[in-house]
């Protein structure tokens, strides 16, 4: 009697993991198969709310040619960035590590509970996508709404945050050095020397002196590649200290900076053809007004005729 009770035990034990296996399989059979986590084409998308567990929310809008945001009256936003964000999201699905309503509350990726949540406003409908901070460096745990499956993916939340900053179009100010032909600060101007010929100029050098090519280089790279750290909502007043720069390009184009220092220590940026003020850090300005005449230029190295006869003038006055 008691073997076959414990035949009926051991047979009753396999057929409940059978069938506990079978639901498992059934349930991870559409997430195993390498589809990605994320499918659809960011071309589809035309708005994106960012928001966070504490209230904050952040929108980005996609216009015919690029995103912005609209809260800061349209300012662009890096497009390089958001397709980075669609490209993370590519990733094939890995197995679920949880599906159940307490375990998306205590992650962090339920619908009322969680560290950032992506909804992907698309023409045939939204997506939205719940983050929760993992224990491990750059990564995550995630789900998509509407359904229960919990995964663990790499993705960085500081990368994408509810504040605009991390989403600027940091390259707007940028332009390609080589197009430079001439910059003009309130006490100097440098232009670059006509195509083929290399080197610089300046509109007056001083007599015993010569360019260094290095610092004219670096002054125009500084030129090319001006960066910001922010908006200023209100244009400043013009100011009488303010610090003005004049770029030729060579196509003619003649861009205008304007700096004039805000109350916090920075400096404010007015550039034409931009509606925006930017914000740009004291360093910035203070390494456009070091270069001058006399951190431009050192003295002439003498050609070997002008030594001798150097030395020979001297040689008669002794």
């Amino acid at each position: 009697m008691n073997r076959v009770r414990i035949l009926f035990l051991l047979l009753l034990l396999q057929l409940v993991v059978a069938v506990a296996l079978k639901s498992r399989g059934d349930s991870l059979a559409a997430f195993v198969s390498g589809q990605p986590f994320f499918v659809g084409s960011h071309d589809q998308v035309k708005r994106i709310t960012v928001a966070d567990g504490e209230g904050r929310s952040l929108l980005l809008v996609r216009n015919s040619s690029s995103w912005v945001l609209p809260e800061l009256n349209d300012f662009p936003a890096s497009s390089r960035h958001i397709g980075e964000l669609f490209e993370k999201l590519r990733v094939h699905r890995p197995y679920p590590i949880a599906s159940t309503i307490a375990a998306a509350s205590r992650l962090h990726v339920a619908d009322n509970t969680f560290d950032r949540r992506f909804t992907f406003h698309r023409g045939e409908g939204d997506a939205v996508l719940y983050l929760g901070a993992a224990p491990t460096f750059r990564r995550v745990y995630a789900r998509l709404g509407g359904e229960q499956e919990i995964y663990e993916i790499p993705f960085d939340l500081f990368e994408y945050p509810t504040i605009p900053d991390e989403w600027y179009d940091t390259e707007l100010l940028k332009i390609h050095e080589r197009s430079i032909r001439q910059v003009k600060t309130p006490s100097v101007t440098l232009l670059r020397r006509e195509q083929g010929s290399g080197g610089y100029a300046l509109e007056e050098l001083p007599l015993g002196r010569q360019i260094i090519f290095t610092a004219a280089s670096d002054f125009f790279r500084l030129i090319a590649e001006l960066s910001f750290v922010g908006i200023v909502e209100s244009p400043t007043d013009p100011v009488q200290d303010a610090y003005l720069v004049e770029v030729t390009l060579d196509d003619d184009t003649v861009r205008t900076y304007r700096f004039a220092p805000l109350e916090t220590g920075n400096y404010s940026l007015e550039a034409s053809g931009f509606d925006h003020v930017f914000e740009v850090l004291p360093t910035t300005v203070e390494a456009l007004q070091s270069y001058t005449v006399a951190t431009l230029t050192e003295p002439a190295e003498q050609a070997p005729s002008e030594a001798t006869d150097s030395a020979q003038v001297q040689e008669a006055t002794e």
